[in-house]
């Protein structure tokens, strides 16, 4: 199989894999961003790309540096009010509280993830072991090709 194969199919994998802990873990609001990952090839080098956001499922959000009222209550209003990222989330989710309370708290305290030290779901899927497995697979693969193409230039 060719390397960049290869690397599609083990980061198909591990998209797989992100997706599953994704919904173990209960960050699943409007499914988006399930929908959204995709894996990239270009030639030998692989992605995974997501949204934006991914950065605050696996680590969290801290509560804001400007801690004044004005900042606090821009924030709240702006992430909690119809158009907003935690009011679109507490729609999805179906939550039953008001969306700016859920943002001043945030913004006050940062999410429970960021207090926990963020979530496992890179950590618990990209394990050493998993690294180790892909680059075994794909280092094999890179010395069949260099022999066949050694082969090839020296006409074996």
């Amino acid at each position: 199989m060719a390397l960049d194969n290869i690397l599609r199919e083990e980061l198909q994998k591990l998209a797989l894999d992100f997706i599953k802990k994704y919904n173990e873990l209960g960050l699943k609001a409007s499914g988006e961003w399930e929908r959204e990952i995709e894996v990239e090839i270009k030639g030998y080098n692989g992605s995974i790309k997501g949204l934006d956001y991914s950065k605050y499922m696996v680590n969290g959000r801290g509560a804001n540096k400007d801690n004044s009222e004005e900042s606090i209550r821009g924030w709240a209003v702006g992430m909690g009010t119809e158009g907003g990222a935690i009011y679109e989330w507490a729609k999805a989710k179906g939550v039953d509280i008001n969306p700016v309370a859920i943002a001043y708290k945030i913004a006050r305290e940062g999410t429970k993830a960021y207090n926990d030290g963020g979530t496992d779901l890179i950590d618990s899927v990209l394990t050493e072991e998993r690294i180790d497995e892909i680059q075994t697979k794909a280092g094999n693969e890179l010395v069949v090709d260099f022999i066949e193409r050694f082969k090839e230039v020296w006409q074996w």
